[in-house]
């Protein structure tokens, strides 16, 4: 799977395989998430959600964990990915302050994940 704007980008044309688009996908329903369209990362970058358990985001890129040594020493929050790797940081932040949904469990591509959390973590 692959948003219709990122199946454009010319390593994927070049990759000659036809994805289809995770947004309103029913294998992704049938396990109760949904692919929401979070523009940074790249253009056409995708998270993946679940209302189920309080919230549950994969972040792909979108953001990172802490590192381990980051969480040894305490650190609980999710970090912004380098910007040099997101097409465009400023959009990307903008989807961060936008997004309202509950979340308990976030697992980011890169870093600590964060689960079952009694709080919603992307809250201030």
């Amino acid at each position: 799977m692959l948003h219709p704007i990122d199946a454009r980008h010319r390593q994927a044309l070049a990759s000659g395989i036809a994805f289809e688009n995770p947004v309103g996908h029913r294998v992704l329903s049938e396990f109760g998430f949904e692919a929401l369209l979070f523009p940074g990362q790249t253009v056409g970058s995708v998270m993946l959600y679940s209302s189920n358990n309080g919230g549950v985001l994969l972040t792909g890129d979108s953001a990172s964990g802490t590192s381990a040594d980051q969480a040894k020493a305490g650190m609980e929050r999710l970090i912004r990915p380098p910007i040099e790797t997101s097409v465009d940081g400023g959009e990307l932040r903008r989807q961060w302050f936008a997004f309202d949904r509950p979340v308990a469990t976030v697992l980011p591509f890169h870093g600590t994940g964060y689960v079952d959390r009694q709080r919603n973590l992307l809250q201030s």
